[in-house]
């Protein structure tokens, strides 16, 4: 009965929180996070403050704790479908629990559920153990990975979040671990549901409520992770899409559990209100080209760049986008659709900030002897 008045009054909260009205301000009067950082799909940063500083993150951490488990699953050297005992260790953890059964069994996609959702530490001290026999090597594979995706600004000491020696991220690495895990289809799975459950071995039932207020009260929200400690403060990882701009925002040390969120919503309505989703490059356009495919039935190639290029602009800022293009002047048949037959680089000023490859969107089959021989006599007799 307790913990459904804890929901109830969490849900209340949460409708108050979000239903105000977003009034904008200048973003620098707007937001009360020690630190925070607001970034597009391609790295620019749209908003700052501090983003490189090292802090403690909490239960952030656990988005590192998740991809390593995502990782380990699609390597198949795990399975969502194991079952793991919980150790006594991983029963008593501290702080926001799944209240696993100590010496009882779960399924590893139970207990990165309850991880993702509801950040759970038993849980997540459970897995830690079962993928490397112990939290302490598990976490060094945490920090091999955090060094190998280019978060230079962390250190890990645990699988929870929990207040530790020497641990620290920063908004900054925030950015690449969540936009890493949210590749993987199950994380944004777990992390869209908003109240789920976890069924003991023993027959109770402990609910699991998303600690990430927004996927219920914006429709912007794709995914994000909370934390909460006194050292770290209230902190909020999220990403959104708002008109076709893909965003990800991190807030750390807030004062309370309510301005992470209204500090996250000031940062999402900043790049509403400043900044345009404008295509770059689209891959539905060809490519003009001179290229001659030797030995052809065909002698002329149908390219194309291999993706989009879309680039958020700063409303009434001028379109600074340029390419260069890699293009062969001829190629030898046989040519397949989607071989990669060149590349494009797209230049925002004299910075290069993306290549794409080229792609022939035609086959093109070699020439036969006869063929040769036709083509020959179809010359001579235009002479």
């Amino acid at each position: 009965m307790r913990r459904f008045l804890i929901i109830i009054l969490l849900m209340v909260s949460a409708v108050s929180i979000f239903s105000m009205p977003q009034k904008v301000y200048a973003i620098s009067d707007n937001i009360n996070a020690k630190s925070y950082i607001l970034i597009d799909i391609n790295g620019k940063i749209l908003a700052s403050k501090n983003e490189h500083e090292k802090r403690e993150v909490a239960s952030i951490c656990k988005l590192m704790t998740s991809l390593i488990i995502l990782e380990k699953i699609e390597e198949q050297k795990i399975s969502i479908d194991d079952m793991v005992t919980i150790s006594a260790k991983a029963g008593s953890t501290e702080g926001s629990q799944a209240f696993l059964d100590t010496g009882s069994q779960y399924s590893v996609g139970e207990l990165l559920k309850s991880v993702i959702i509801a950040s759970a530490n038993d849980s997540a001290v459970a897995l830690a153990e079962y993928v490397s026999g112990s939290e302490f090597k598990f976490v060094e594979l945490m920090n091999l990975k955090a060094k190998g995706i280019g978060m230079n600004d962390t250190l890990y000491v645990n699988s929870t979040g929990l207040d530790g020696n020497k641990q620290y991220s920063s908004a900054y690495d925030t950015t690449i671990v969540l936009n890493e895990i949210s590749k993987y289809d199950l994380y944004r799975e777990y992390s869209q549901v908003w109240m789920d459950y976890i069924i003991h071995p023993s027959g109770r039932k402990t609910e699991l409520v998303n600690t990430n207020r927004l996927i219920k009260y914006v429709d912007y929200c794709e995914c994000g992770k909370t934390g909460f400690t006194d050292e770290a403060g209230y902190c909020l990882s999220s990403k959104g899409n708002i008109g076709g701009m893909e965003l990800t925002c991190v807030v750390l040390g807030c004062k309370n559990s309510a301005s992470r969120f209204t500090d996250t919503i000031a940062l999402f309505n900043y790049a509403r209100d400043n900044y345009s989703c404008v295509t770059v490059v689209d891959n539905d356009t060809a490519i003009e080209n001179d290229t001659h495919v030797v030995y052809g039935k065909d002698t002329h190639i149908d390219m194309y760049p291999a993706r989009n290029y879309v680039a958020i602009i700063k409303n009434g800022e001028e379109n600074k986008y340029s390419f260069r293009y890699e293009i062969p002047d001829s190629l030898k048949a046989p040519v397949c659709a989607g071989d990669i037959v060149g590349s494009m680089y797209v230049l925002n000023g004299e910075d290069i900030v993306a290549k794409i490859d080229i792609i022939s969107s035609n086959n093109i089959d070699r020439q036969r002897y006869g063929d040769i021989v036709r083509d020959l006599l179809y010359d001579f007799n235009r002479i």
